[in-house]
């Protein structure tokens, strides 16, 4: 939302919604949980949900534009628990599908997979193997092709 300077001055919390002033005097709004797969188009229901539940909050927003809308993807696996570690194919370490929680995870993820790549020791990353999903197609798409040669390829067009 385009808002006047001061309106919000610091992040709040409501039910279904939380806003968060911006140095550029936009106010964020966010955020919606919606299994849409890869559509990153804002719906209206979504868009609805999290003007009603902002408004509820504070009704001084409701003479406000609508400045800008956006909507990501959340990687997630189907246990609802992050891929880290060593993948099956030597020289291949993930970490994803952390969903809604890649931002906050992300010191203890990266500590984590710069000890793999360092060779240090680390806490037990067992139950976050990659490997779990191993033979499961992620949801929604075609099974890809899981071979030594195609990853080799595709890091030598990426070097």
């Amino acid at each position: 939302l385009a808002m006047p300077r001061g309106l919000v001055c610091h992040v709040m919390w409501a039910p279904g919604a939380y806003l968060v002033p911006r140095d550029d005097g936009r106010l964020l709004v966010g955020a919606t949980v919606e299994d849409a797969g890869f559509d990153v188009r804002v719906t209206a229901r979504g868009l609805g949900t999290l003007l009603d539940a902002a408004l509820s909050a504070l009704p001084a927003l409701g003479n406000l534009a609508v400045a800008e809308t956006w909507a990501g993807i959340r990687p997630g696996t189907p246990d609802g628990l992050p891929y880290l570690g060593e993948s099956s194919l030597s020289g291949y370490v993930v970490a994803t599908g952390h969903y809604r929680n890649g931002i906050l995870l992300a010191p203890v993820t990266a500590q984590a997979i710069a000890d793999i790549l360092e060779g240090r020791s680390r806490p037990d990353l067992a139950p976050f193997s990659p490997q779990r999903a191993e033979g499961r197609p992620a949801a929604g798409l075609p099974r890809a092709a899981e071979s030594e040669e195609t990853y080799a390829a595709i890091a030598k067009e990426s070097a």
